[in-house]
């Protein structure tokens, strides 16, 4: 008795047995359509019929198939015949009237006994096969005595002495192929030649030898769709698969070879293994093939089907990525991928996989198809000039980069602080066609300023162009500066105000004052009030020497010496006055320089119109000894802290504390000639909001203190000052 296995996967099996459950409501209602039943014939027979009723004839045949099944309706080989494939070796399909099919078998033999064959059929109004309930069994009587074929079943024991010793005159080997190749040849090796081959098969094995598909090819059936029987000299054959495919990865196949001088089959120890090589192309996928710039952007690259494993890798214009980046570049159990967080110019290409293992490198290495990325984006142009400072009447030029960007930028803008730049004045500007570059012909001063130029594509318009650095241009300039005076003529002891009109300029410039030529020396602060910018001079006590021919000259760091700027002269004239109180004061009044006491030799009279003139020369002399400079208040263009007339002061200030200063040194220098404080006639008033008692020493003010008003718009303090 001859037994076939069938090896199947574990998945497979399940799938089956969960198929045969949805198929048996299917078969239950059709399969009483189909009958069949066993045969028996004998070895030598000219052919046996395996007959396939249809009982009912109220559908068409469509598909028309015989399979080999096992005891239990496994499949050994599905579609031995069909109506495609009605003759196949000693096999053929023999339809008949109303629909019916049998399997004709040519010859059968003692192999043949016990084979089980299913007739399927598929109506046109079904999607399914359907089937009898029981395989028709064959059974196949040899031309033997009983007591031979007992014989043979006792001899049948001790098959496994047999192929002990005569095993080792075949050989085999285990194959390698790649899928694709046009065949492979998995070889059987006679190694002796002392008997002549009576029968050769090949059959696919599983792992524990047993049978899947016996003879798939023999010295009868030398060829079998893809499977080719090639004999060699000596009595060798081997077995050529054409085209092998991975799912032919680890098939096992076995040369069984049968001699004339015996009756029974040899075969090696170990079947033939093939091993298929085969690698698919990896897949690869973008997220999106244009981008903006900053725009993140992912791709992922399958990991592709492969005996053995791959190794994928990243490819950019057909040169191989740096992949060490473990933030951009990641990869899981099926794929790999690569994040751009912040797409730039740069990304933009082509981008492919590569996968590759030992059996397929360089030329039969496996490649995604290309994907490109194209990444819009728009670099800053950038804003240079042949000069940042300039002369004013001077020539400028601003060049502005074209910057580089995809789709390429094709407008330029200028701007002049933030706004947009007025360059219609043909007379003055001159720009060229692609408005990359301004020549200022003639500059002045209004055209210093901060100075960018906009760059825009037709993928970056408006608030999305770039701007470039900004340029501070400078203008240095310089007007003239203008001299006034109060007054062209004064007499003798008279106050003369000198005002330089600062001119405007770049850099600031200062003024130096000049008087007949030379530089002017204003610093005798007893004649001489100086404004900090220097822009205005006093001359409190004006004198003949004060005559002369006055000019002011502006300078600045580029503006120096004979650069500068000067003024206007002025002439000043000062005339003597036969009545100036110094000079009457020096004759009526004689001082001994060597003597403690002052000698006076005559007085005035009450009431003598000379009185305020002596009182207004005294008090002259005091104000001079007082270094009253940095207290003083700011009153319609002058700068003041006292006003006098004869016996009576004011005095201003801008803070408390320098009121209890100044009382004490006018105190302190009145006492020098002679003169008291009235202290009764004294007063302070404050332009804030003020409340203050000021206090001085018995010493000074004989502990008196002054009243004190508060004022919300005052302008000045009060003091009365009395000869005491």
């Amino acid at each position: 008795m001859r037994v076939l296995l069938l090896a199947v996967n574990n998945w497979l099996l399940v799938y089956f047995m969960m198929l045969q459950h949805s198929m048996s409501n299917f078969n239950e209602a059709y399969g009483q359509l189909i009958s069949s039943s066993d045969q028996v014939a004998s070895e030598g027979d000219t052919e046996v019929v395996m007959p396939c009723d249809y009982l009912k004839d109220r559908s068409e045949l469509q598909i028309i198939k015989w399979d080999e099944v096992n005891e239990d309706g496994g499949i050994i080989v599905s579609g031995i015949v069909n109506d495609v494939k009605t003759v196949n070796g000693r096999y053929t399909l023999r339809t008949r009237k109303n629909g019916k099919a049998d399997l004709v078998i040519a010859k059968p033999v003692r192999n043949d006994n016990q084979r089980r064959f299913k007739c399927e059929i598929q109506l046109f109004d079904q999607d399914k096969y359907i089937f009898s309930d029981h395989p028709s069994v064959l059974t196949v009587y040899c031309r033997y005595n009983r007591w031979l074929l007992v014989y043979f079943m006792m001899l049948q024991h001790s098959m496994s002495n047999f192929n002990e010793a005569y095993g080792q005159l075949i050989s085999s080997s285990d194959q390698v192929a790649s899928e694709g190749d046009t065949e492979v040849v998995m070889p059987c090796d006679y190694l002796k030649d002392r008997s002549e081959l009576q029968i050769i098969k090949w059959d696919e094995v599983n792992e524990d030898g047993g049978i899947i598909v016996s003879g798939i090819v023999n010295d009868v059936k030398t060829v079998n769709g893809r499977y080719t029987l090639r004999t060699r000299k000596n009595g060798k054959a081997d077995l050529v698969i054409a085209k092998p495919v991975r799912n032919d990865n680890q098939r096992r196949f076995k040369c069984e070879i049968q001699l004339f001088d015996q009756d029974k089959y040899i075969f090696s120890d170990h079947p033939s293994v093939l091993t298929v090589y085969y690698l698919d192309a990896p897949v690869l996928n973008s997220s999106t093939s244009i981008a903006y710039e900053g725009q993140a952007v992912t791709l992922t690259c399958s990991k592709p089907d492969g005996n053995p494993p791959s190794n994928t890798t990243w490819y950019k214009n057909g040169q191989e990525l740096n992949t060490t980046d473990a933030i951009r570049f990641t990869e899981s159990e099926d794929e790999l991928e690569m994040l751009i967080e912040n797409a730039t110019g740069d990304d933009s290409g082509n981008y492919t996989c590569k996968s590759e293992s030992d059996q397929f490198k360089s030329e039969k290495s496996k490649s995604s198809y290309q994907i490109g990325l194209k990444v819009m984006y728009l670099e800053e142009p950038v804003l240079r000039t042949s000069q940042s400072s300039v002369y004013e009447g001077e020539a400028v030029n601003l060049t502005c980069s074209k910057p580089d960007g995809d789709p390429v930028p094709n407008s330029n803008f200028w701007y002049k602080n933030g706004k947009a730049l007025d360059t219609e004045d043909a007379s003055r500007f001159a720009i060229s066609e692609d408005a990359l570059e301004i020549h200022i012909k003639t500059i002045t001063r209004f055209d210093s300023g901060s100075y960018t130029c906009k760059a825009e594509s037709d993928a970056f318009r408006g608030n999305d162009g770039k701007t470039s650095n900004q340029i501070d241009l400078k203008v240095i300039y310089l007007d003239d500066p203008e001299l006034t005076a109060s007054a062209n003529s004064v007499s003798e002891g008279k106050m003369v105000t000198l005002n330089c009109n600062k001119p405007d300029g770049y850099p600031d410039p200062t003024i130096t004052w000049y008087k007949d030529g030379q530089a002017w020396i204003t610093t005798d602060t007893t004649r001489f009030i100086t404004s900090e910018d220097a822009l205005e001079i006093y001359i409190t006590d004006s004198t003949p020497d004060d005559s002369g021919n006055y000019m002011c000259k502006a300078e600045s760091d580029e503006f120096r010496d004979n650069d500068g700027k000067t003024s206007n002269p002025f002439n000043l004239e000062v005339t003597e006055d036969a009545l100036c109180i110094k000079r009457l004061v020096q004759e009526r009044i004689h001082i001994d320089m060597n003597s403690s006491t002052e000698i006076f030799n005559k007085g005035v009279r009450q009431g003598d119109p000379i009185s305020p003139k002596l009182f207004t020369a005294v008090m002259e002399n005091i104000f001079r000894n007082l270094d009253w400079n940095d207290k003083r208040i700011l009153v319609n263009g002058e700068y003041l802290n006292n006003l006098s007339f004869a016996d009576d002061i004011l005095l201003f200030c801008h803070h408390p504390e320098e009121v209890q200063i100044m009382l004490e040194e006018l105190n302190e220098e009145s006492n020098k000639v002679g003169l008291n404080i009235n202290i009764s006639k004294t007063k302070v008033m404050f332009s804030k909001d003020i409340l203050a008692v000021l206090t001085y020493s018995a010493e000074t003010l004989n502990g008196a203190e002054f009243e004190s008003d508060r004022k919300s718009n005052g302008t000045y303090n009060d003091v009365n000052h009395k000869k005491g």
